[in-house]
C-alpha cells in the first residue's frame, strides 16, 4: 500500500456500500495529474457529511492509501479536507 495525497473535485458524492459501514465516493483529480478520476473509499461518518455539506465540482483534498478493493485500485481515505466548505465557512466569518 502506499500513501497517496490528491487534490482535486467531487466527482461523485458518497453512496452507501453494502454493509453500511462505509461509503465510496469519486474525485476528479487536479494534483497529482497522475489519475484523472480516482474512487475513494470513506467511513459512512464522513460521508454523511459529505453529502450534507458538499456538492459536485467542490474543492477536496484526501490523504490516504491506494488498496485493492473487488478487483479495483481505490484510495483509502485516511484525512479529508473540504475545501470549498472552509472557504465558503471563512467568507461567512
Amino acid at each position: 500500500m502506499s500513501d497517496l495525497h490528491i487534490l482535486g473535485e467531487i466527482g461523485m458524492l458518497p453512496y452507501l456500500m453494502p454493509g453500511g459501514l462505509q461509503m465510496l465516493m469519486e474525485i476528479k483529480a487536479i494534483e497529482p495529474d497522475d489519475f484523472e478520476r480516482i474512487k475513494v473509499l470513506i467511513w459512512r461518518g464522513l460521508g454523511d457529511i459529505i453529502k450534507e455539506k458538499c456538492k459536485l465540482d467542490d474543492k477536496i483534498a484526501v490523504k490516504g492509501k491506494l488498496v485493492k478493493r473487488d478487483g479495483e485500485t481505490v484510495l483509502l481515505a485516511e484525512t479529508v479536507s473540504l475545501i470549498t466548505v472552509m472557504e465558503k465557512e471563512n467568507v461567512a466569518e
